[in-house]
């Protein structure tokens, strides 16, 4: 396929055009599902996968974007990204600005992207931006499986069109197509048909018409080239003599093929060819920019997609004024009651509104981030399939970000709540105590986190969480004494958060209390700093875990 072309690899459901297709891109290897062999030339020389990715892009079926990004941000976030760190930032701005232009985008390049939740452009607008995404890089050879899949018959053709139009630009084009209507299919100039997994035909697609003809498999006047050799290299599995009949007619094609000598022409241009920089070229990243500025990138675009995030914003802070209040209501004036008379039917009232913090907090922090990584899994698998940016930066980027509003949510909870209910009046102790609800949160965050990555489905998720949730509430000391805990069992206890943070909760609170002995009894088993430590390293660790498994769920080769 030379530069300026198009080739279109068609052939029924099962065929094995996507399976080509991602070989051809480096997207699919050798596997125990999968056995490959040949080589894949580029210029004439072996792909060398180090520098494939610089000159050739893929474009998947499904549109992967961030609804709440405007058309502009996600061909600005790829061109800031994956052109070479040497482009100055208003080159990168240019070069977002020609893309759109090319591409028709011009008029919505303001208009949200949008999806099932969010309003947005139309399904061939959106096909395009996803196509713009992969152009940044300005490749010369662009993969693409299924390009007007789900789209219908005007916006399939707008996309085709603009894939003409990106072809006669000198770019080489390669892509699925199921069955393109009669004016789509003339856009190509090559095509290759496969049924069950061998080549019946491959040249030019204008010929292959009389290809078939020479065959005794003349197109029907008036009718669809594509529909017609779509129904000639399918199998008919609706009787016994229709399936042996049509599996005859399609091995007998696949044969012809490879007798032929449009498939001799092929084979007699074949050289043996030397690995193209197999050697290496001195120093290689596959990433054009660096982790300090992926990261900043990832942090600028998740700020956007946060604040455009109405509904779930409004939905914590509104859950934190609620629990507030209503936590407030039900132990309204326990705590002044205690420290005015502090009985003990008065301070097991007490800790049990401080019991209730610790598992409400984690079930906040737990559901606030339950479905981020899963959603989003899709959009960083295909980012991460085009070298956009590094595991660690958007991890780390996603960790950051969710902070600031964590910390607000908390404040708000614990404002409300710590004066109603009484708790101790001390402006050091109301810090630390809405502190240790952070951390309380923060740590059910990282649970979540190593949860849904390692599940990678929100359903899964969700029923996994609040069982670890419970087992830790159950070990934090609260429901029973720990030291009743069978030995075999106590282990646990040392991997609760709830423990930790209920601990450090009574530090803040009973510290110097005339009941501090009988708390401490109880609570007092590990110091103030170890309970410090045993709160933040489950964080730690839960995170690192979180982070192994994202990084382990790779994208497929490319």
């Amino acid at each position: 396929v030379k530069p300026g072309q198009m080739l279109a690899i068609m052939g029924s459901s099962g065929a094995g055009k996507t399976t080509l297709l991602n070989l051809l891109a480096g997207r699919l290897s050798s596997s125990k599902n999968v056995e490959t062999g040949g080589d894949v030339l580029i210029n004439g020389n072996k792909r060398d996968f180090r520098t494939f990715g610089k000159y050739a892009a893929y474009v998947e079926q499904s549109d992967n974007m961030f609804e709440a990004l405007t058309v502009q941000e996600q061909i600005q976030f790829s061109a800031d990204l994956r052109l070479p760190m040497k482009v100055g930032k208003e080159r990168r701005r240019t070069r977002a600005d020609e893309i759109i232009t090319e591409l028709g985008l011009k008029n919505v390049k303001e208009s949200m992207i949008g999806g099932e939740s969010v309003r947005g452009v139309s399904g061939g607008e959106k096909r395009r931006v996803n196509i713009g995404t992969e152009l940044v890089t300005s490749p010369s050879l662009i993969f693409l499986d299924e390009p007007t899949s789900g789209l219908d018959s005007f916006n399939a053709l707008n996309v085709m069109q603009s894939l003409r139009s990106l072809a006669e630009r000198g770019r080489t084009i390669v892509t699925t197509i199921h069955q393109p209507r009669s004016n789509i299919f003339t856009l190509f100039d090559q095509l290759l048909l496969l049924s069950k997994g061998e080549v019946v035909y491959f040249g030019p697609a204008n010929e292959a018409v009389g290809y078939f003809t020479k065959l005794g498999h003349p197109c029907p006047p008036e009718f669809n080239p594509a529909d017609f050799m779509i129904d000639l290299i399918s199998a008919d599995s609706r009787t016994t003599e229709k399936e042996e009949e049509t599996n005859e007619r399609i091995e007998m094609l696949a044969s012809t093929y490879l007798e032929s000598t449009e498939d001799r022409g092929l084979l007699d241009d074949y050289e043996e060819p030397e690995a193209l920089g197999t050697k290496g070229d001195g120093k290689f990243s596959k990433y054009n920019s660096s982790w300090t500025k992926e990261l900043a990138y990832l942090l600028k675009r998740s700020l956007i997609l946060m604040k455009r995030d109405t509904a779930q914003n409004i939905t914590r802070v509104g859950i934190s004024v609620v629990m507030g209040v209503l936590l407030g209501l039900i132990w309204i004036g326990v705590g002044y009651d205690y420290w005015a008379d502090p009985t003990l039917n008065r301070l097991n009232a007490l800790i049990g509104v401080l019991a209730f913090v610790a598992i409400n907090e984690s079930f906040n922090g737990a559901f606030a981030i339950l479905f981020v990584f899963p959603m989003e899994r899709t959009i960083v698998l295909r980012e991460r399939a085009s070298r956009m940016y590094r595991v660690s930066s958007y991890f780390l980027a996603r960790t950051i970000i969710e902070i600031p509003r964590t910390i607000l949510v908390v404040l708000i909870f614990t404002a409300i709540n710590y004066f109603i209910v009484g708790f101790r009046v001390d402006a050091g102790a109301f810090f630390e105590y809405t502190l240790i609800v952070f951390l309380i949160a923060w740590a059910s965050e990282s649970m979540t986190i190593c949860i849904s990555t390692f599940a990678k489905d929100a359903q899964i998720a969700s029923s996994i969480v609040p069982v670890f949730i419970i087992l830790a509430f159950l070990f934090s000391g609260f429901l029973i004494d720990l030291d009743l805990v069978p030995v075999w069992l106590s282990w646990l206890q040392y991997l609760s958060w709830i423990k930790y943070g209920l601990t450090l909760i009574m530090y803040s609170q009973f510290t110097g209390d005339v009941n501090e002995a009988i708390v401490f009894a109880r609570y007092g088993n590990v110091s103030r700093g170890a309970a410090y430590g045993g709160l933040i390293g489950c964080t730690v660790v839960l995170r690192a875990l979180g982070y192994l498994f994202l990084r382990i769920n790779k994208p497929k080769k490319s």
